[in-house]
């Protein structure tokens, strides 16, 4: 059952993912002997003007590498952010009772930007989950996701912890999660014993405060296997890889790492050549084993809950 965006009547330390070309990354936060640029900056609330007094992160490629800094602003919401050897940065704030805003700013070496940055408060949003049997799901992990630009190459996009607003639902399946008034944004959900969904795009601004979240959640099916040679005997050790190639994708514009993930699983063959996938989602897949002494095993399977039943066998020829 698909999940869906509806109108109610009532509505009652940096850990981060950063996307970019493959770099090494330097979290030591230290300036380097060239003079690099700066960047200085006020953090003010939108609508009172009042300067407000919380963190700026700052990320960007140098040198082949991935450097973040950090800056607290004074009490007149002031900060700087110096040593920054980059002609791209990109700034993301965070302060409690405040919605995460990203800025990018364009450096030259020894040059100095001054911005302003406003901050709005966040609108709650209610929501409930459940699974196909309308039944709430308590204690489901509910987090928004907003939409996210691929990067140009050596371009990075950075995404703090904060900025999901991550919650879990109570008894009756309900939840409340801070998101940006004017930004667009989906809302995933996930349990250890369902399918993770992701809701329809939705934007506060545009559908009203009083907008609620309604997520239902499937049960996937187990996918187990044996993988043996060509007489019969398990092969141990071999590398089984499950490749998601229906339609079973994360919304355009907006990457959710849960489903990033179920895209691709591995296990490995046990001594009896057993292998096991849990909460399997009802999409084709491709089912992939690699082991250093046989040829690769490929084939396309069609997940339902009538595969689940019968094991999935697998022989693997040797190599010539």
């Amino acid at each position: 059952m698909p999940s869906k965006i509806r109108t109610k009547s009532s509505l009652a330390a940096l850990l981060f993912v950063a996307t970019v070309a493959a770099m090494p990354m330097d979290m030591t936060a230290q300036p380097s002997s060239l003079p690099g640029g700066k960047i200085t900056g006020r953090l003010l609330d939108r609508d009172t003007r009042k300067p407000l007094a919380g963190e700026v992160g700052a990320s960007f490629v140098a040198n082949g590498r991935i450097i973040f800094k950090h800056a607290q602003a004074t009490a007149g919401g002031e900060f700087v952010l110096d040593g920054v050897e980059a002609e791209k940065v990109y700034l993301t704030t965070k302060l409690d009772g405040y919605a995460v805003e990203h800025e990018s700013v364009a450096l030259r070496s020894g040059e100095t930007k001054t911005l302003e940055l406003a901050l709005v408060k966040p609108t709650p949003l209610r929501g409930r989950v459940r699974n196909t049997a309308g039944r709430p799901l308590a204690g489901a992990t509910v987090r928004v996701i907003y939409p996210s630009d691929a990067p140009e190459r050596g371009e990075i996009r950075t995404t703090y912890q904060w900025e999901t607003g991550e919650t879990a639902t109570d008894a009756r399946g309900g939840f409340v999660i801070q998101v940006h008034p004017e930004k667009a944004f989906v809302v995933e959900a996930s349990h250890p014993d369902f399918l993770r969904a992701v809701s329809a795009p939705g934007q506060v601004k545009a559908l009203g405060q009083e907008t609620a979240v309604d997520l239902t959640l499937e049960s996937g099916v187990t996918l187990a296997g044996i993988v043996k040679d060509g007489e019969g005997n398990a092969i141990q050790g071999a590398e089984v890889r499950l490749i998601e190639t229906g339609a079973r994708r994360a919304t355009p514009g907006f990457v959710s790492h849960a489903l990033l993930e179920q895209q691709l699983r591995l296990a490995s063959s046990g001594a009896d050549g057993a292998f096991r996938f849990d909460q399997v989602s009802h999409t084709t897949k491709m089912v992939v084993i690699i082991h250093p002494r046989y040829k690769p095993f490929r084939q396309a399977v069609n997940v339902n809950r009538d595969k689940a039943q019968s094991p999935f066998n697998a022989v693997l020829e040797p190599q010539n």
